[in-house]
């Protein structure tokens, strides 16, 4: 394996002072690359914005859980009525699979994609785990090559998936939980309020997924 040099490092995570015009038209479709947009470009700021997601979500389904619970607060349960347990029930297994195996074929995908890309494939053929890490390192604060932006926009729309479906399924349970005053339907989004907390993305995670990607 060859280790590539610094202006390849500088081309592979486009470098505004060593890639040429033609290597920026292919990294950033057309706009110098590395060049300030709103955008994620590095892995610290994925991470920056994919945290700000997560935890808008985490904080809106808690204050709906909330409010509903204090307007079925002092009110009799029906036990009783097993209709929305069991339905609530059923809700929270099949999305709970679902928001894992969509989001991981989404990413299998992603990779897929990456893995295709010319200029990565011919990079990742004449480089040794040395190198890629160095281009991890490298991409934590400077923008990353238009391949790795691809990947982790699909990784960050993959989690917003996951945290839709867990979300969905969390506040139909506190509708019910209203409804009728079973505790169970406490349970579940209790459960998914979790899921989705603990997929917080970080630098770390991200720079496992490249690893992963290039492996």
């Amino acid at each position: 394996m060859n280790d590539p040099n610094p202006a390849e490092i500088a081309k592979s995570f486009g470098n505004p002072y060593l890639v040429t015009s033609d290597d920026s038209e292919e990294l950033s479709g057309g706009l110098p690359a590395g060049s300030s947009m709103n955008a994620p470009s590095s892995l610290q700021h994925f991470a920056r914005v994919g945290q700000i997601i997560t935890i808008a979500l985490a904080k809106g389904m808690l204050v709906i859980g909330v409010v509903l619970i204090v307007m079925r607060w002092g009110q009799p349960a029906d036990p009783f009525n097993l209709t929305l347990p069991l339905i609530g029930t059923v809700l929270f297994i099949v999305i709970l699979v679902l928001a894992w195996i969509v989001p991981a074929a989404m990413r299998a995908r992603a990779i897929h994609q990456f893995r295709q890309s010319a200029r990565i494939a011919d990079w990742l053929a004449n480089s040794d785990a040395t190198a890629v890490e160095r281009l991890i390192d490298q991409g934590v604060t400077q923008p990353l090559p238009l391949p790795a932006k691809r990947l982790l926009t699909m990784d960050q729309t993959a989690r917003m998936v996951s945290h839709g479906l867990l979300e969905g399924v969390g506040v139909v349970n506190l509708v019910f939980f209203m409804l009728n005053g079973n505790a169970v339907h406490l349970v579940w989004p209790v459960i998914l309020w979790v899921a989705i907390v603990v997929q917080i993305p970080t630098v770390s995670r991200y720079r496992a997924l490249l690893a992963k990607a290039m492996s």
